[in-house]
């Protein structure tokens, strides 16, 4: 089996010597009418010359390309896979960036307010127009620190935080 290498090496190799050669032909080729055939020639000459790989190619072993395909193949796998996780991050990190906002809106209403959980669906799918649209918002406070119309309130004003419904926002109180 040849190597490619080997192969691209002898390529070069020899364009490089016939255009070397070709090169000092034409400096001693007499000038008038003859030059002009002679250069059309020589130029047939150098074609020939690159295209050789090509026209030798039924010689050559496809086997040879296997690594090198296979690893396009691999790298291709390989960035989808950081872009599934790259996307996963961003989403992670759009919800904790919102329970953030939503937990420092609730302690504006009342800083007394015992919050037990914060938990936000979005739409995930990248591919979808509505990717990073919030679905729903619950909030789930603890103990008797709220009341009902803290409730309203929290809920009125997480919707207008994020300009969203009220519809879209759950306040509860686990007691």
């Amino acid at each position: 089996m040849i190597e490619i290498n080997e192969l691209l090496k002898e390529w070069v190799r020899t364009i490089f010597l016939t255009i070397l050669v070709i090169s000092f032909i034409e400096i001693i080729l007499p000038s008038g009418t003859m030059r002009k055939y002679l250069k059309f020639i020589l130029s047939v000459i150098i074609l020939a010359v690159i295209l050789q790989p090509l026209l030798r190619m039924n010689n050559i072993d496809i086997d040879a390309f296997e690594p090198i395909i296979s690893e396009a193949v691999q790298e291709e796998s390989n960035s989808d896979s950081i872009e599934s996780v790259q996307q996963i991050q961003i989403i992670g990190l759009f919800k904790q960036k919102l329970k953030s906002s939503i937990i420092n809106a609730i302690w504006d209403i009342n800083p007394r307010l015992d919050i037990e959980e914060v938990s936000i669906k979005v739409f995930e799918d990248i591919n979808k127009k509505n990717f990073g649209e919030i679905h729903s918002i619950n909030i789930i406070l603890t103990g008797n620190t709220a009341n009902g119309a803290e409730k309203a309130e929290i809920s009125g004003k997480v919707a207008e935080m994020l300009n969203i419904s009220k519809g879209k926002v759950s306040v509860r109180i686990n007691e």
